[in-house]
């Protein structure tokens, strides 16, 4: 039987700190850390998969912490006559409806396209309209 030469031997690695107990920006340090292990691939599956379980945890408390960040958000609107500033709580529903509404669309143009010399271009591939 070997017997450690110190206490310090003797105990187990400390575990990380719980998820819920870490900064932001703690949190991010330690999710990018865990990113750069999985991408190497040099961990063995079972550490792997503890890397991964620890991501989850970590990479919710991050949406976590931006969600409280944001709640926390005003809009200025301006001082009123006292000089004091305005403000509005901000809604992000509001924005995300509306980029909700044109993501994906694309603007079109009535106009022909023109090169560089102010030529109307044709289409390289024989699909023109006219």
């Amino acid at each position: 039987m070997i017997v450690p030469d110190t206490a310090e031997e003797a105990q187990p690695p400390e575990p990380p700190p719980a998820a819920e107990q870490l900064t932001f920006e703690g949190a991010l340090a330690e999710l990018q850390a865990i990113t750069r292990r999985l991408e190497d691939g040099k961990e063995s599956l079972e550490a792997t998969l503890c890397d991964f379980e620890r991501g989850v945890q970590l990479l919710r408390r991050c949406y976590a912490l931006l969600d409280q960040a944001e709640q926390r958000i005003e809009l200025f609107l301006g001082f009123d006559e006292q000089g004091a500033a305005e403000t509005a709580p901000f809604d992000a529903s509001a924005t995300m409806t509306a980029n909700a509404a044109t993501a994906g669309k694309r603007r079109k143009s009535g106009a022909p396209r023109t090169s560089a010399s102010g030529n109307p271009e044709t289409d390289p591939r024989g699909l023109d309209e006219g």
